[in-house]
């Protein structure tokens, strides 16, 4: 059994959800491009402690409520899932969180979920101050808006990635994506779901 933890870091807590898995250890992955307008590139212009500002805000207000509503089966597929892909809502004191789980995915099958992190005055900043305590920490770009690869351990040989996203100032999405056979590469899916994501609050 597994311990999937989703990085609600902003605060110093954790989400635990129990699945079933194998691990594979992967090859490390950076997404970097020169392009300004790339949809993920790393962000070493950040300070230690100060996240980019949210140039252009997403409204996330209807995930809070509907989570779920964050990705369309359109796009869980183009991220990889497959129609047996099934979704449920977890209502939790920090806010609703929806998570995928797909058994047909990989060897060992595949998680996601996605939530807003409605705790944090001051969006991902509060995230940077908890940098010290992380088992990691990449700043990354998603579309043009500030997210930060981290979580409170480092579980990404096990295919364990979680991000956090900024889509204001004031309010962050926590990703996470799991697949046990994957490794590394889970970093990778999870910025492609932070697109997905992305494109759906874009269109709303």
């Amino acid at each position: 059994m597994r311990r999937w933890v989703v990085a609600v870091v902003g605060v110093a807590a954790a989400v635990s959800i129990v699945g079933c898995s194998s691990t594979q250890s992967g090859q490390p992955v950076t997404t970097v491009s020169s392009d300004p307008s790339g949809s993920s590139t790393t962000n070493p212009s950040n300070s230690d402690s100060v996240a980019a500002r949210v140039r252009t805000p997403l409204n996330d207000t209807r995930l809070i409520s509907d989570p779920c509503s964050a990705l369309t089966e359109p796009q869980l597929q183009e991220v990889g899932f497959t129609t047996a892909v099934k979704s449920h809502v977890q209502q939790l004191t920090l806010g609703n969180i929806c998570a995928w789980n797909d058994d047909t995915v990989g060897t060992v099958g595949a998680s996601a979920s996605v939530a807003v992190q409605t705790t944090l005055s001051h969006g991902l900043s509060d995230i940077y101050t908890q940098r010290s305590g992380m088992g990691y920490f990449t700043p990354v770009t998603i579309e043009g808006y500030p997210a930060v690869l981290a979580d409170l351990t480092d579980q990404r040989d096990s295919g364990t990635c979680a991000l956090n996203l900024g889509v204001s100032d004031t309010s962050v999405l926590v990703i996470d994506y799991h697949q046990g056979d994957l490794g590394l590469p889970a970093c990778d899916k999870v910025q492609a779901i932070a697109r997905a994501v992305v494109e759906t609050l874009k269109g709303a």
